[in-house]
């Protein structure tokens, strides 16, 4: 795919921590379709829900990417797995000989999932092949924005997402994650995740320009810029489809606050989606998309 390379991948270790991280509800930015799959189709017992606690507080110790991801998003079983992240030093004695535990009982508890998931992940990894040539120029413009200096190698783990209607995905510790599911399209959540990835590299630029305006962080900063991009200018059309500008209409319309992470995304991408679509449109490298961002982000700051 020109300058970006994805290697895919559907291994037992990354299909199963996904399932167990998602359930144990460990961050705000848990997928919540994987709880409400789990108390209809799985019963879960009291062992069940001890061991995802304790997944709980190993992830929270850690947080996003520093160790867990690197671990179990690999193209590994359970068993190869943690003795892979014993000998790297990823995570400690103890951090490994608990994971172990919790990945091994819920191997057999989530094989029905992973199992129905297998058609929808093949049919999506034929997709890519056929649509190779196409991404291939969406992903040159990506790494051509992001000025990175040389090919970009991203792992991708296939996760069946059990909910239809529900999408999801992420990108930490260098490994993408994509939950994949007839409808919607997972292509759009592939994409923003890809821009993450390319972006990456540049996440000191991010963080000294969210610096700059009052009450912006980098996370919002970087997801605001991937939503403009992919749902924002990939999913808006001259037929009228704009599915940023739907999705942040949708939340308001429920009730969700400023305060929810995902509203705080979308509207961030809403304002710099114009800009986002020149710059790309022009070949504008993300060094001068950056300052005029943070300038018009100044502008909207409350006078005091």
């Amino acid at each position: 795919m020109g300058e970006v390379t994805l290697r895919v991948s559907e291994a037992e270790a990354a299909q199963v921590f996904h399932v167990v991280d998602q359930l144990s509800r460990w961050s705000e930015f848990c997928h919540l379709q994987y709880s409400r799959w789990a108390e209809a189709n799985l019963r879960l017992t009291a062992e069940d829900r001890a061991l995802l606690g304790q997944h709980a507080e190993l992830r929270k110790a850690r947080g996003w990417g520093h160790g867990f991801e690197q671990a179990f998003y690999v193209d590994a079983t359970i068993a190869k797995a943690t003795a892979d992240a014993s000998k790297a030093g990823l995570l400690s004695p103890a951090e490994v000989t608990a994971e172990k535990k919790i990945l091994s009982h819920f191997a057999l508890r989530l094989r029905p999932l992973l199992d129905a998931g297998r058609e929808e992940n093949l049919r999506f990894r034929t997709r890519l092949v056929q649509q190779r040539e196409a991404l291939a120029g969406t992903m040159s413009r990506l790494v051509k924005f992001s000025e990175h200096p040389g090919a970009v190698v991203i792992p991708v783990f296939l996760i069946p997402n059990p909910e239809p209607g529900n999408s999801g995905g992420g990108f930490n510790g260098g490994r993408l994650v994509l939950e994949t599911q007839a409808t919607p399209d997972p292509m759009p959540t592939l994409l923003h995740e890809v821009f993450h990835a390319v972006l990456a590299a540049r996440s000191a630029d991010l963080a000294s320009a969210a610096a700059q305006v009052s009450g912006l962080d980098q996370q919002t900063l970087n997801e605001g810029i991937a939503y403009a991009f992919s749902p924002g200018i990939l999913g808006a059309n001259a037929e009228g489809l704009d599915e940023l500008a739907d999705g942040l209409a949708a939340d308001v319309l429920r009730g969700k606050k400023p305060t929810d992470a995902y509203l705080r995304f979308k509207l961030y991408a809403m304002l710099l989606r114009p800009m986002l679509r020149e710059a790309l449109d022009k070949g504008e490298p993300l060094s001068a998309f950056l300052p005029r961002a943070v300038a018009k982000l100044k502008t909207l700051q409350p006078k005091p």
